[in-house]
């Protein structure tokens, strides 16, 4: 079983060409702090957003057509890819490359909503 605190590391089954990459944003500060407040102005954003549309649609009568129920399974779907894909960003920005703290669980589904 695989202990989850300690991580699944991806680079060893790669092999020794992707070692090296250890540090990659630690190194420039500008760079991590404008990524990270990028990443929670979308989140932010668009948790938001995403929860209003079926919100708004579903408070008003006149607004309940198909192309509005499309917009709120699109919207339903926007929130999904954010509220599993953004923090997992999160976590690989504050992580070790190569190494994957969210378990087998979270690997999976993260899968399935990128692809």
């Amino acid at each position: 079983m695989i202990d989850p605190s300690d991580g699944i590391d991806l680079l060893s089954s790669i092999g020794p060409s992707l070692t090296g990459m250890e540090g990659d944003l630690a190194g420039s500060t500008s760079t991590y702090i404008a990524t990270v407040t990028i990443m929670s102005i979308i989140l932010l954003v668009g948790i938001t957003g995403n929860v209003l549309v079926p919100i708004v649609i579903a408070h008003s009568k006149d607004l309940r057509n198909s192309t509005n129920i499309f917009l709120v399974n699109l919207a339903l779907a926007d929130l999904l890819v954010i509220l599993i894909c953004l923090p997992t960003g999160f976590v690989e920005l504050h992580s070790t490359p190569g190494v994957w703290y969210l378990g087998e669980t979270m690997c999976k589904s993260s899968n399935i909503v990128i692809h």
